[in-house]
């Protein structure tokens, strides 16, 4: 039995080895399969503002302007096997929605909130908090135009 098993762990690591699957760290630092797979930020190493692989960039120390441009217009899109700094649109929010995103960096959608004195505004949690005058209108309240406030092309935006 102990045999039996032994036998299909080694098929099985065999198969993952001729399928191309690695568990290392791809030595291209801007190789990419996936979006998922790039990020930007500063390099791990150097500390220079540097897009690619996610295992090469520290997305802890942001690079505002290079990463997503003086316009907050630049997203990471991993094109052709190669993390790239793209231009990206911004979803344009619901009609009657009137809350504001500030654009602010982000990795994930954990990395932003909802800010104001309504909630309206959505910003990055590593931003100063936003302030606002303390008045409830219909139009902030993101609930019932079915939003979040979400990391979207490294950017906090309602989405």
């Amino acid at each position: 039995m102990i045999k039996m098993k032994a036998y299909l762990i080694l098929g099985f690591v065999a198969l993952l080895v001729l399928s191309g699957f690695s568990l290392s760290v791809p030595r291209d630092e801007s190789y990419c399969q996936a979006d998922v797979d790039c990020a930007c930020g500063t390099h791990v190493k150097t500390g220079d503002c540097f897009v690619g692989n996610k295992a090469y960039v520290n997305v802890l120390k942001q690079c505002p302007d290079y990463c997503s441009g003086i316009a907050g217009n630049l997203g990471v899109k991993c094109i052709s096997n190669k993390c790239s700094i793209v231009k990206v649109e911004q979803i344009p929010p619901p009609e009657g929605f009137c809350g504001t995103s500030t654009l602010g960096s982000c990795a994930t959608s954990a990395d932003c909130v909802s800010g104001g004195c309504s909630g309206q505004v959505c910003q990055s949690k590593d931003e100063e908090s936003v302030i606002t005058t303390c008045e409830f209108r219909d139009c902030y309240n993101a609930a019932a135009y079915n939003l979040k406030c979400e990391c979207f092309n490294n950017k906090c935006q309602w989405k």
